[in-house]
């Protein structure tokens, strides 16, 4: 993948990735830089995968597998409330997941019992389970209800999401790391 390859899957997926990511993890600049590591890494590994077939996967899996492994500093202050994200916060992480998958990744129940390793029934209850939690925190529990919270996300992401790095900064911050861990490792 080339430099313009690179910037235009940057530009493309970037504020999508943080609308999920911050669903997911509840925390805005936590989402935020999670997706700016990902696309870190993704230029560090660019030869390992073909960016027309599975290049949404293979950033997709990153980036949830470093918010995963992140731990979200204890009382952090959000510059936005989104009720979907406010609803979402009071689920359990399966749960939330399984909300976030379908909604916002618009993958279905059997994509989704693949990706997390449960069944077809416990994601449909982890989804009815999420759905209850939005109906609550928005007092209607219509699909369209989440789908107007979901809209009012990916428009607030669109809004405010922009990187704090541009496609050549990511370049550079991924050179770097590179150079670290290759210093690291001479060092061992």
């Amino acid at each position: 993948m080339g430099d313009e390859e690179f910037d235009a899957f940057f530009s493309v997926s970037y504020s999508r990735l943080v609308g999920q990511l911050y669903a997911l993890t509840g925390g805005w600049a936590e989402a935020r830089e999670t997706v700016l590591e990902a696309f870190t890494r993704a230029w560090a590994h660019r030869a390992r995968f073909d960016l027309q077939v599975e290049a949404d996967s293979w950033i997709h899996t990153v980036a949830w597998n470093l918010a995963g492994s992140r731990r979200r500093e204890p009382g952090a202050e959000e510059p936005y409330r989104v009720a979907f994200v406010e609803a979402l916060r009071g689920l359990g992480r399966e749960q939330r997941r399984a909300m976030v998958l379908h909604h916002l990744c618009r993958r279905d129940v059997a994509d989704i019992a693949a990706e997390t390793g449960v069944s077809p029934a416990a994601v449909r209850a982890h989804l009815a389970r999420g759905r209850a939690a939005v109906a609550a925190a928005s007092g209607d529990g219509s699909h369209s209800t989440v789908e107007r919270l979901v809209d009012e996300l990916y428009d607030l992401v669109n809004q405010h999401a922009y990187p704090r790095l541009s496609p050549d900064q990511v370049r550079e911050r991924s050179r770097r790391s590179a150079t670290i861990r290759f210093r690291r490792a001479v060092r061992s």
